[in-house]
């Protein structure tokens, strides 16, 4: 499953000057990896100040996960 919050990449690069992506595999995921569920990636996107403009989540459990990041991005 996917899980999606706030802006796209692409939104945001066309909204902010300075973004930076962060990737990170499935398998650095903590709860993925005991499940033994590695396979996806999280995206995360943010100013170069650290402002957290969106998350894709691509995984088991991805819907769940997301909820954090909405808190995160709504503050």
């Amino acid at each position: 499953p996917l899980a999606h919050a706030g802006l796209t990449s692409d939104e945001a690069s066309r909204t902010h000057n300075n973004i930076k992506i962060i990737s990170v595999p499935y398998a650095d995921n903590d709860r993925a990896a005991a499940e033994s569920e590695i396979t996806g990636c999280m995206k995360v996107i943010c100013t170069t100040k650290g402002v957290i403009l969106g998350v894709s989540i691509l995984g088991i459990h991805a819907d769940e996960l997301i909820a954090p990041w909405i808190l995160l991005i709504q503050k």
